[in-house]
């Protein structure tokens, strides 16, 4: 997609909005009579950011440009599609971003929009606060942060802190390093060498030991391509029966969408999947019938139609879980479009969340409720190209992510991959760390319950939370490459008290641990550009809270109102009593 700094200065304002004109494109930016936001912002995924539009002989004035000059980003591993959302019609207008059309005007008022959040209609880091005119208008600019102490929005699952492990480093030596960045989970054999070789037992061995040590959950995954049921089955006996490592959770081969059929080979299609995961299901719960069976591990968002909806047609009711896998770019994807991937996840989930309810899709399993699991994630697909990967926008593209499965309410979640599988990893194979440990060192303190959180900046997610202790966390994201925010963050429902802590990361440094030293009602903060800050602030003992959440309110609300006409009915039925007739 070409941008507006791509376009030649030779251009022409055209009437009718802020629209731009050369001699090959239309540059529109949003209007705010189509979006009901300011101009130049995406009210879908908040990017600020303008729509290139062809002209030639078979498109007028207004089509669309592809949302990928030279072909759709492919995904990791041979043949994967990274697709995105469907494209829209010829002649429509699209975001550079997040290439989906403007939503229509919307006229909601600021109380009912808070509402619509705590329903869950809404992500809670993103504003539903009307935006100021402009945030990027220099090197730095104001921001607000609003949190929401007394609104609990869910308990965190520690299985969000997870890693695909090939298991090196498994001597106990090495078990600190773990828990500094909160190694809450293991999935094992990584991507697609399950699928290629039997499990050893040294591997589950290795990750048995690493887990127990850590006190972390496992998901195993055991062969598909090449495999038997009764090989599976014999990993659970000797996972759970024999050496009593507790693995719970085991999925059903690796990417099979991806698989191509062999000479001989029956079409290696979703039906082929539904029989093979079944006879597995069978074989594998023989053994342990306590295990939780996951499928269909596909391999990105692009196929989600393809396998995952009839997956869940024909296995819905034996399925302990759906698994799949989130890969929104390669080493060609720039940096802002890989920043503003993280509404195609909220988009996708969505998606795999109605048709799981949908009792024409899910005959069989509608009424139940199953976890959905993200076994392997990362800002690239692609493990032989260092961009995306060992970089500070993947770093921060990791932290909106890790807030975006909290705020979707994912159970499980595997990153790709804790050690060096070529670019991918948070160490190398020789033990340096890469710009996402400090992501995953942040998120380690941020807490287990979410709480309410608002910002008015799309391009500074914040999310928040409690910590065991009773603190409160606060973990903003800054995703502009040059803009630094003025930050204000207000608590409501809690009193900030005591010695508040700052974690901060910067391009190129360690995390910086300070005591914050500013007033507390409310908290000033400056985040640096492309930096991921987490602030740990405690509170009052016994603080109010406001009711937790908008549900409980309009409860409470209701049953006042209801007691109030209840009361009003019988002093009305008391004087019809002794009135004359």
């Amino acid at each position: 997609m070409t941008r507006t700094d791509d376009v030649p200065t030779s251009m022409v304002r055209m009437s009718g909005g802020s629209a731009w004109r050369c001699s090959m494109l239309v540059i529109v930016q949003w209007p705010r009579s189509v979006c009901g936001s300011q101009p130049g912002v995406c009210q879908r995924c908040g990017a600020g950011a303008s729509c290139a539009i062809r002209r030639g002989p078979s498109a007028g004035a207004g089509d669309r440009v592809s949302s990928s000059e030279g072909g759709a980003p492919r995904s990791r591993g041979v043949g994967r599609s990274s697709a995105a959302s469907p494209a829209p019609p010829v002649g429509s207008i699209t975001c550079v971003r997040c290439h989906m059309p403007p939503e229509a005007p919307r006229s909601i008022r600021p109380g009912r929009r808070r509402f619509l959040t705590a329903l869950g209609t809404a992500p809670a880091a993103l504003s539903l606060r009307p935006r100021r005119a402009s945030a990027r208008q220099g090197p730095s600019a104001a921001a607000s942060i609003w949190v929401d102490a007394g609104r609990e929005l869910w308990e965190i699952p520690a299985g969000l802190r997870g890693f695909n492990f090939w298991g090196t480093r498994s001597d106990e030596a090495f078990f600190p390093e773990y828990r500094k960045i909160g190694v809450s989970l293991l999935r094992f054999p990584p991507g697609r060498t399950g699928d290629e070789n039997d499990l050893s037992q040294q591997l589950m061995d290795e990750s048995g030991t690493v887990a127990r040590g850590l006190g972390a959950q496992l998901i195993v995954q055991v062969r598909l391509r090449n495999g038997v049921p009764e090989r599976a089955a014999d990993n659970v006996r000797y996972m759970n029966k024999e050496k009593q490592y507790g693995a719970e959770y085991w999925e059903v081969g690796n990417e099979p969408d991806l698989y191509v059929a062999r000479p001989g080979e029956p079409p290696l299609d979703p039906a082929w999947y539904a029989e093979q995961f079944r006879a597995y299901v069978a074989a594998m719960k023989a053994v342990d019938p306590s295990i939780k069976v996951l499928g269909p591990v596909v391999s990105n968002e692009g196929k989600l139609d393809e396998w995952m909806r009839p997956f869940i047609t024909a296995c819905g009711g034996i399925a302990d879980g759906l698994s799949w896998h989130f890969y929104p770019g390669d080493s060609r994807t720039p940096e802002p479009e890989l920043l503003a991937s993280t509404a195609r996840f909220d988009r996708a989930v969505e998606r795999i969340r109605s048709w799981w309810r949908d009792p024409a899709i899910n005959p069989d399993g509608h009424r139940r409720e199953v976890p959905i699991v993200l076994s392997e994630y990362a800002a690239s697909w692609q493990s032989n190209s260092s961009k995306n990967l060992t970089t500070q926008a993947a770093a921060i593209w990791t932290a909106d992510m890790l807030g975006r499965l909290m705020v979707n309410r994912i159970a499980l979640a595997a990153y790709f991959a804790m050690w060096g599988i070529n670019f991918h990893g948070v160490w190398d194979r020789r033990g340096n760390i890469r710009p996402v440990y400090h992501t995953f060192r942040l998120f380690s303190q941020f807490g287990d319950r979410l709480l309410a959180a608002e910002t008015d900046q799309a391009l500074l997610p914040a999310y928040a939370g409690r910590r065991p202790d009773g603190a409160l966390s606060v973990m903003v994201i800054n995703k502009s490459p040059d803009t630094a925010y003025a930050g204000t963050v207000e608590i409501r429902g809690a009193r900030a008290a005591g010695r508040a802590e700052v974690w901060q990361h910067v391009e190129g440094q360690e995390v910086a641990v300070a005591p914050y030293a500013g007033p507390l009602e409310p908290l000033e903060v400056t985040f640096p550009p492309y930096s991921t800050t987490l602030l740990v602030i405690p509170v009052e003992p016994g603080a109010p809270e406001l009711l937790r959440g908008a549900l409980g309110a309009t409860a409470v609300a209701a049953g006042v109102v209801g007691a109030m006409w209840a009361y009003r009915a019988r002093r009305g039925r008391r004087g019809a009593k002794g009135a004359p007739a």
